[in-house]
């Protein structure tokens, strides 16, 4: 799971995928969906660290690592595995919608999957290439774009 020696390669893929789809995510999904569900965005400094403590500690072990971990086991398969970890993500995205009290518009929900669909897809990809590590300066880069929101505007 750990692993310290990193391909270069591996880190810059996941850098430039990091930082690709948090400027997708900040420019197409951000906008509308701060107005719709704020409380799912960070209002300080101190709460952006703790999303990022909790999404790296917690997060990505229930919805990436761990049933990806038992899928691989029960299929001994990593692309049956692969695909239904992205599914379980998927599914976890329609609960969060139903469950919400504005749900998202039908374009607004579609890019929300697709881009659910690439961050599982490329998670799972780093994870198998360097560890959780990779995963995590990934997501890291994901809630980057939380800084370029206007740290002014926090207290």
């Amino acid at each position: 799971m750990f692993t310290f020696n990193l391909n270069a390669r591996h880190f810059a893929e996941a850098s430039c995928a990091g930082l690709v789809l948090a400027g997708l995510l900040l420019c197409f999904i951000d906008p509308i969906s701060r107005l719709r569900t704020p409380e799912d965005y960070p209002s300080s400094v101190c709460q952006l660290i703790a999303m990022i403590f909790f999404s790296l500690g917690f997060a990505h072990l229930f919805t990436v690592f761990a049933p990806f971990a038992w899928l691989i086991r029960l299929f001994q398969s990593e692309k049956l595995a692969a695909a239904f970890t992205i599914s379980f993500g998927v599914v976890l995205v329609f609960v969060k919608n139903h469950s919400s009290h504005v749900p998202l518009p039908p374009n607004l929900l579609l890019s929300l999957l697709v881009l659910t669909i690439a961050s599982g897809l490329l998670s799972i990809y780093f994870f198998l290439r360097g560890g959780v590590l990779l995963v995590w300066w990934f997501a890291l880069l994901l809630f980057s774009r939380h800084l370029l929101h206007s740290v002014s505007s926090w207290n």
